[in-house]
């Protein structure tokens, strides 16, 4: 039950309990359009598996390589550090 969770949550919020902080709620941040998305797709998903659909074609392979990290910019990891660490795996972008 959600409301049974460390971190406060009201009946339309999603609550998705970060493995490594319990007190963190990964989909806090969750918009209503993006929940509406979600859902739409996973009953898409539900009708066609449901229909004899196959797994492979609800869940299809990823078609790039592209990675994104996140990470805190601070006085010991600065964005220089970053672009010297990743430059020998050919960082595309640094925000």
């Amino acid at each position: 039950n959600k409301f049974d969770l460390t971190t406060p949550t009201n009946k339309d919020q999603w609550y998705v309990e970060d493995p490594f902080d319990l007190r963190h709620n990964l989909a806090a941040q969750c918009s209503p359009q993006a929940r509406a998305k979600i859902l739409e797709l996973m009953r898409a998903a539900g009708v066609s598996l449901g229909g004899g659909g196959a797994w492979r074609e609800v869940c299809q392979p990823k078609q790039d390589d592209r990675h994104f990290i996140r990470c805190r910019v601070t006085a010991s990891v600065t964005p220089v550090l970053l672009l010297d660490e990743f430059r020998p795996l050919s960082l595309q972008r640094l925000y």
